[in-house]
Order: C-alpha cells, then sequence, then structure tokens
C-alpha cells in the first residue's frame, strides 16, 4: 500500500459509492477478520462516518481502524477525529454502566429478577466491551408479574413513568403492550422495562416462562447479572430486527457475533419456533447474517424460500441504501416473514383492533367505556396514514 496520507476531507470517485462504504463497515463489524485496508482506500470519509453512526457502528468501526495496520498511513486529523468520536462514545457509556449496577443492586436487594438487555451488557457479551454497542439508554427485562413492583422500585431510584395511565388501564396495558419507558428526573436518561419481545399487536407468539427459567449469569462491571440463553438471546435479537425492519447494521453484527461465539442448540431453536410459529422470522435473521457476513444458515433453517431470499435482497438493499421502510412497505416486509397466511391475517387484525401504550395515553376514557380504545386507535393510525 502507498505511504499517502488519506485526508479526511477528501471525497473520491469510484469507491466513495454507498456499497464502497458498505463492504468497509461490514468488514470492520466482521471483528474475527483482519481489517482489509483496499476497502478504506478512496473511500469517502465524512461520509463513512455519518454512515457508522446511522448504523450505530462507529464506536467498533473507530477502534478497529485505529488498531489496524494500515492507520498510520491515514491523515493525522483523521485519526484525530476517529480517536475523538471513540472517547467520545467510551465517555457516553461510563454512566449506563454504572446505572446499569445500580438498577440490578436495587432489584437485587428486593429479590425481584431483572435482566439488563441489550445496551452495554450485550456489548460486552457480544463484541467485547461495552463502549463498543451504541445505546442512547437503558433496557431492561423482567416478568410480567414483576412489572407494577419494578415500576415501585424505579421510583425509588429517581424515575418517573414518561405515560402514565390510569390504574384502571394497567391491566390492559400488562395484557398488549409489550414496555414501559422511565425517565430519570435529574439525568434525563431513558430507561425501558421490558415483559415481552413484542407488543400484542404484531401477534408473536414467544414462551417468555420459558425463557425466564433458562437464565444464565455473567460477570459485569464487577457484580454478576441475569442474561438470557443464547438460545433465547438469538430470538429476541431476531424479533427485535423484525419489527424494525432490519435498517441496521449493528443489528445483524449482533448476531454475528452471536452465531460465532456460542453453541446453539437448533434442533430445539427449531422445535421452539415451529410451536411458536416464528420459524420464517428466524430464518429471514440467519439469511440476512449469511448474506452480508457470509455465516452459514444452518440446516434447520435453510430450507426453499425463495419469498424469503427476496425478501433478504430488499432489506439488505435498503440497508445500504439507508432508505428504512415507509409505513406501508414497513407491514408488507413483516409480513412476508410470517409463517403462513392465518398468522399474516391475525398480525393485521391485532395490530388494527388492538390498543397500545400510546393509544391509552391519548385519553383517559372512563372503565364502563375501555372498549372505546380500540376506536381511539384506529382514529390514530387513519391520520398517521394521511401524514405518510
Amino acid at each position: 500500500m502507498s505511504a499517502a496520507l488519506i485526508d479526511v476531507e477528501q471525497t473520491f470517485t469510484g469507491r466513495s459509492d454507498a456499497t464502497s462504504i458498505w463492504d468497509a463497515l461490514v468488514n470492520a463489524t466482521a471483528t474475527w477478520t483482519e481489517v482489509a485496508p483496499e476497502l478504506f482506500r478512496n473511500l469517502d470519509w465524512p461520509k463513512l462516518i455519518e454512515e457508522a453512526e446511522y448504523h450505530g457502528v462507529l464506536p467498533v468501526v473507530c477502534q478497529r481502524v485505529l488498531q489496524s495496520s494500515f492507520a498510520r498511513t491515514l491523515a493525522p486529523e483523521l485519526r484525530d477525529r476517529l480517536r475523538r468520536r471513540f472517547q467520545a462514545d467510551l465517555v457516553r457509556s461510563l454512566p449506563l454502566i454504572g446505572e446499569v449496577g445500580r438498577v440490578v443492586g436495587e432489584f437485587e436487594r428486593a429479590g425481584v429478577p431483572i435482566i439488563p438487555y441489550k445496551g452495554p451488557v450485550l456489548a460486552e457479551q457480544l463484541w467485547g466491551d461495552p463502549a463498543l454497542r451504541v445505546c442512547d439508554d437503558l433496557d431492561f427485562l423482567v416478568e410480567k408479574r414483576s412489572v407494577e413492583e419494578a415500576g415501585v422500585l424505579l421510583d425509588r431510584l429517581g424515575y418517573r413513568r414518561v405515560a402514565p395511565i390510569a390504574p384502571h388501564l394497567r391491566p390492559a396495558l400488562l395484557r398488549n403492550a409489550s414496555e414501559e419507558q422511565f425517565q430519570h428526573r435529574e439525568t434525563g436518561l431513558l430507561l425501558e422495562l421490558q415483559w415481552s419481545p413484542a407488543p400484542r399487536v404484531f401477534a408473536v407468539r414467544y414462551d417468555a416462562g420459558a425463557m425466564w427459567n433458562r437464565v444464565g449469569s455473567t460477570s459485569f462491571a464487577g457484580r454478576s447479572v441475569l442474561v438470557p440463553s443464547a438460545d433465547d438471546l438469538l430470538i429476541l435479537l431476531c424479533i427485535h430486527g423484525w419489527k424494525h425492519n432490519w435498517s441496521r447494521l449493528l443489528w445483524l453484527g449482533d448476531i454475528a457475533q452471536l452465531l460465532r461465539s456460542s453453541d446453539l442448540d437448533w434442533d430445539r431453536l427449531y422445535f421452539d419456533c415451529r410451536s411458536q410459529r416464528n420459524v420464517r422470522l428466524l430464518s429471514l435473521a440467519l439469511r440476512m447474517v449469511n448474506r452480508v457476513y457470509g455465516i452459514a444458515v444452518p440446516k434447520r433453517f435453510d430450507f426453499d424460500d425463495p419469498v424469503l431470499d427476496k425478501l433478504v435482497t430488499e432489506l439488505v438493499d435498503r440497508m445500504i441504501a439507508i432508505k428504512p421502510c415507509g409505513y406501508r412497505d414497513w407491514h408488507r416486509c413483516m409480513l412476508a416473514a410470517r409463517d403462513s397466511q392465518i398468522d399474516r391475517v391475525r398480525q393485521l387484525a391485532t395490530f388494527f383492533l388492538t390498543p397500545g401504550l400510546a393509544d391509552y395515553a391519548t385519553i383517559d376514557l372512563p372503565g364502563w367505556a375501555k372498549g372505546g380504545y380500540r376506536l381511539v386507535r384506529l382514529g390514530r393510525l387513519a391520520r398517521g396514514r394521511q401524514h405518510e
């Protein structure tokens, strides 16, 4: 490679297109491989930094490039810029690491099981460093039966509900929603308390009780914290990516890291997904990881399915172009990954007729009129479509 310095502000023709930047991002996030210098030549570096930030992979890209053999060929101002961005993410992650310990400690003392989900714990599990996975808030999993007690504990820690609803609506919220958002009164930190991987409107079947029976533990920031089993974590990550139409590379990178670092029970996973009607949902994620990172799809999920293969191409192309799905395509892509036509009809019906947190927070109807929240939801969805 030429010793000529690569300039931070220089934009080249030929390798400054979206595909070239995408190839560089994939290479940098494939931490089990060497960084390929040829993929980073003649790039529009400001654009690469911008796209890495969008995809949630800027910290790992900065670290990998700065530690690579060709880092010395980069212009000093570019190295400084990458270093500053990495340090900024590191500084931003430090309070989150401490807050995870504070929340887990409070719940342990109260005897309420809680799992730090995603965020710095997942970053350390999958990427080896809590600073390598971008997160602006904290996510925790609790059992549905513990949600109300968890709210009391979070209030004790200085958090308040972002969208409180009337007490008589709380049972419906627990039944229909999957999470509740809290914000710290002083720091403004957002915390999502989850009891299911997806709200009822998506009609996703998931055995949360079985997940809690299989929890393990890991050491994080000097203390033991609960974590889902590798099999359950894979399903949780796949559902999360699916409901967001796989718009970020980070989510595929998480699964790629998990596949390479864990001994997964594919027979049990297939059995569970088959009984819960999620086989194609999981297969979609595994096919996308195969397309992007080249990791083989396990035999159980590598069946002939031209519709899924076409969907993989569409979603990866959208990811490369940073072109998220619109409202109509969002539904179409999610429905295309369901196991059968019956599952698609069920999802559409529950989506339009099942109130969620936003609907309950819109208006406070008396208990005898709570059926009216279905009309509230239909009206809110109709207004949203008008502004699409």
